[in-house]
């Protein structure tokens, strides 16, 4: 009568223990998501905020510079217009603008190649970092659940070589 007790009483202590687990698990499972939603909202929010003031400050820049730069472009011009050197002077700026934009077409695919060059090299060690996490992470698992099944093998051990004595 005593043993079906004690196995009994293990079984129930058992059961317990798992259904503690698992609702605490899930409970912090929860508290994590919300903390998780939480702050994507707020990130989401805050970086929405700062490039809209960022986009409205450089737009009032852009346009402060192009209607300074509009002026002083037609002020330019007119004065060069009365003259032969205006002829001279208009034909070496276009090339001078076609020159820079070729420049600048050139700069443009070679900064696009290095980027990307750089975006794959982060990638390759955000993944080796992230496959390293997971191995530690594994690791710790399966250490602690050997742990566990020892301790449990060594207590049953002990039970019955206590009943058996």
């Amino acid at each position: 009568r005593g043993y079906l007790a004690r196995q009994q009483f293990t079984h129930t202590r058992a059961a317990v223990v798992q259904l503690q687990s698992c609702v605490r698990m899930y409970q912090a499972r929860q508290n994590y998501s919300r903390v998780k939603s939480s702050t994507v909202k707020l990130q989401a929010l805050s970086r929405g905020y700062i490039a809209r003031k960022r986009y409205s400050q450089t737009r009032a820049a852009i346009t402060t510079l192009q209607a300074f730069t509009r002026g002083y472009l037609a002020r330019r011009l007119y004065a060069k217009i009365r003259s032969v050197v205006t002829i001279q002077a208009l034909v070496r700026g276009y090339q001078a603008r076609k020159h820079y934009f070729d420049i600048k077409a050139s700069a443009l695919v070679f900064q696009a190649y290095t980027r990307g060059c750089l975006t794959r090299k982060q990638y390759i060690r955000d993944r080796a970092r992230v496959i390293t996490s997971q191995a530690v992470v594994r690791g710790y698992i399966a250490r602690k659940r050997y742990s566990q099944t020892r301790a449990a093998i060594t207590a049953l051990q002990a039970f019955t070589k206590g009943y058996i004595a």
